[in-house]
């Protein structure tokens, strides 16, 4: 699964549970890859972050923190979702 794909997946997944989603473009997405809306029981925003492991890539406490301040690009954010993906090794 590429990332463009995830996004979508975690879009998807948040929308089963009764949200509004948004995926955004790729080229201006300034790191948020999904902006999720709910107005029952009350208004609320979530930006989220949807992130893959691989070989050459891991998320560690600079990328937390890097992340967390995306709470500051857009006005009403709640709070800032961190979703990552593992995907499985070959084993050998």
């Amino acid at each position: 699964m590429d990332s463009y794909d995830f996004e979508h997946l975690v879009a998807d997944l948040w929308e089963q549970q009764g949200w509004d989603t948004e995926v955004s473009q790729a080229s201006s997405d300034a790191g948020i890859d999904v902006i999720a809306t709910k107005e029952n029981p009350y208004p609320q925003k979530k930006l989220i972050q949807a992130k893959r492991y691989g070989p050459n890539t891991t998320v560690g406490s600079p990328d937390m923190q890097q992340y967390y301040s995306l709470k500051e690009q857009e006005d009403n954010v709640d709070s800032v979702v961190i979703a990552l993906l593992n995907p499985p090794t070959a084993s050998g």
